[in-house]
């Protein structure tokens, strides 16, 4: 058995406090992620999503702090998080997004994801979280329209810029709703100084900013 990813979970109140689950999973080859196309309907998939959604929406039955609230998901990829989230919590109103400068395909991928998702109200956002989030807000039309209870990043941390790490949190602590609001966050870490889950050499040569960070520095 392996212990692949991490969900950290930051809870945004009168200070920040963070906790960590490491679910469990059958070990898989992680060498490469694989992707394939339904060019019918414009859907993606990735292979990791496919792997994570379940363990990831078991964690968010415990973590999430409103089920009935709003969910911001930064990188949102493919959208399958997003349309598996909508159908687990069929009250919490999700907000997908992506990076500007990510496969301009992505974004279709993710509106026929969530097409019948009713709790997917808008399209999805571009976010460079990397920027302040008054960049952000540009592309929601206002701040106050990025106001949600959680904030849901997946498999980004350990591929980004360390900047859009540090803005993902200057930005959940402009727009998370006190004194429940929570960032979560999924993907690689190192925990006690070892790799939460084997990443091969092949993955680490896709960008040159791969970094596993400790939930300590994140």
């Amino acid at each position: 058995m392996l212990t692949p990813n991490t969900l950290l979970s930051i809870s945004f109140k009168h200070a920040f406090s963070a906790r960590y689950a490491i679910p469990i999973m059958q070990a898989t080859n992680r060498s490469m992620d694989t992707h394939h196309e339904d060019d019918s309907n414009n859907k993606c998939s990735a292979a990791a999503a496919e792997r994570n959604t379940r363990p990831i929406l078991d964690v968010l039955q415990t973590h999430l702090p409103r089920p009935k609230g709003s969910l911001l998901e930064i990188a949102s990829g493919t959208g399958q998080h997003a349309a598996a989230i909508a159908l687990e919590f069929p009250e919490l109103q999700i907000q997908p997004s992506e990076h500007p400068s990510g496969d301009p395909s992505l974004m279709a991928c993710i509106q026929a994801w969530t097409r019948d998702c009713p709790n997917v109200v808008h399209p999805p956002l571009t976010i460079d979280c990397s920027q302040h989030v008054s960049e952000w807000a540009k592309a929601a039309g206002g701040e106050d329209a990025l106001l949600c209870d959680t904030i849901l990043c997946v498999n980004m941390t350990h591929i980004s810029p360390w900047q859009s790490t540090v803005g993902l949190f200057q930005g959940a602590s402009h727009i998370l709703q006190k004194p429940h609001g929570t960032l979560i966050i999924y993907g690689p870490f190192t925990v006690d100084g070892k790799p939460t889950t084997d990443i091969s050499c092949e993955m680490r040569c896709r960008t040159n900013e791969f970094t596993l960070h400790g939930p300590q520095a994140i």
